[in-house]
């Protein structure tokens, strides 16, 4: 099966139990609060029926929290995957043509990603184009 990234309002069950392999029950409660609000949808990763990667997009703002992909499918493209498919996205509707990742800068396997994307640090994160 084909590896896709799509998006969604709200989670089902399935989803919940996907996502519960990627963050621990606190950071799902959080980020499915942050999802409640207006303009905010999630951004999954789903290979061979399964979700192994998300993160919360928020297109107005060009922005992108949370994102994390499963541990064993890791450096298998996941990431950029939904990266890419954020980016399409504020092309279509947004003059701004960056996308704005919440991330810790300090992490050094994080820096290492984003910089194969050539991306711009900043503050709280990175810039991507």
């Amino acid at each position: 099966m084909r590896l896709t990234a799509l998006t969604t309002e709200l989670l089902d069950q399935g989803m919940r139990t996907d996502l519960a392999k990627l963050f621990t029950p606190e950071q799902l409660e959080q980020l499915e609060e942050q999802a409640a609000e207006a303009g905010v949808h999630w951004v999954l990763a789903k290979f061979n029926g399964r979700y192994i990667g998300a993160g919360l997009f928020n297109l107005q703002a060009a922005s992108l929290i949370g994102l994390t992909v499963r541990d064993v499918t890791r450096r298998r493209g996941v990431g950029r995957l939904l990266i890419d498919y954020c980016l399409q996205q504020i092309k279509h509707v947004a003059e701004q043509q960056k996308l704005f990742v919440y991330w810790d800068r300090a992490d050094a396997d994080i820096a290492g990603f984003m910089s194969a994307l050539a991306a711009t640090p900043s503050d709280k994160g990175w810039h991507i184009s």
